[in-house]
């Protein structure tokens, strides 16, 4: 093979090659997620928090983990993990109270990044909302 030919076999190999590392690059790509809370209260009068984690891309919704934090007014000690739910195939979650009704504090959801085939969704942190007690 003469000199000239294999410096165009050569280029054309690299450039081959810089287009599978482009191409794989951009597939992962990192997907933008929100999560809401909120509460609600069924008809037996089970109180619960609630919410949705949405997404661009409906894989980044469902079967996400969704963790529940709490601070307890009289103790001040921060916001602890009190609870988790998995979202449904719409993005949806709900954690009933542990008695009937939800005790008195801070509350804010938290979704963690997750990777879905090939794709990195990101995590995010829901508004705080205030429960006073009844």
């Amino acid at each position: 093979m003469q000199a000239g030919a294999r410096s165009g076999v050569l280029a054309v190999a690299l450039v081959v090659a810089l287009a599978l590392v482009a191409g794989s690059a951009s597939a992962r790509e990192r997907i933008r997620s929100t999560v809401t809370i909120g509460t609600g209260e069924a008809s037996s009068g089970q109180q619960f928090i609630k919410g949705r984690v949405t997404s661009p891309k409906a894989k980044c919704e469902r079967r996400r983990k969704v963790v529940l934090y709490w601070d307890d007014p009289p103790k001040s000690g921060g916001y602890e993990a009190v609870a988790r739910d998995l979202t449904n195939s719409r993005g949806a979650w709900r954690i009933n109270a542990p008695d009937l009704e939800i005790p008195p504090g801070g509350y804010y959801a938290k979704v963690r990044p997750a990777r879905r085939g090939g794709d990195q969704c990101k995590g995010a942190r829901s508004a705080s909302i205030n429960v006073i007690g009844s």
